[in-house]
């Protein structure tokens, strides 16, 4: 959304290409593992497979060897079969609302925006684990600031000498 408030339309393919095939595999894969009639791989159809087994008297199926595993196996089948419902209407509802903020970004409208204004920075670090020359050069600045400003030196690091 943020490509899209700045007018960046083709860099949201960046985001839109992996996001559709993330989609499809996704939606695809719970619509298998949901509403797939092989017990082997639908939790709904291996859920009716024991259910059926113990309504008949079986007392064992497939790698259930007792009657208490075999329920367990029910009961572990339809909360998963539950939850992948639950976890894939999420995930729908996350992308589909996106895709519409998108889209209205893109036209200028229902716009919030949530961001703070920019604000520059008041500590500073160096780039990387030895600081340059200009980096020290800096640093004795910020040090010198911070000994006329001590009030603003939230991570008390400037009232220990030390790091110099």
């Amino acid at each position: 959304m943020i490509f899209a408030r700045a007018g960046h339309t083709w860099r949201l393919l960046i985001i839109f290409v992996p996001m559709l095939f993330t989609a499809i595999i996704t939606v695809y894969g719970s619509w298998l593992k949901i509403f797939s009639p092989d017990p082997k791989l639908g939790y709904w159809a291996n859920h009716m497979t024991y259910k059926r087994a113990i309504a008949d008297g079986k007392t064992s199926l497939g790698q259930a060897k007792n009657i208490d595993e075999m329920h367990t196996v029910v009961g572990n089948t339809a909360i998963q079969g539950t939850m992948s419902i639950i976890f894939v209407v999420c995930a729908l509802i996350v992308m589909i609302v996106a895709c519409i903020r998108t889209v209205q970004a893109l036209r200028g409208r229902n716009i919030i925006d949530t961001e703070d204004p920019a604000k520059p920075s008041k500590i500073f670090a160096p780039s990387g684990l030895m600081p340059t020359k200009a980096e020290r050069d800096l640093q004795v600045e910020w040090d010198a600031f911070y000994e006329k400003h001590p009030e603003l030196d939230l991570e008390s690091v400037h009232k220990d000498k030390e790091h110099a």
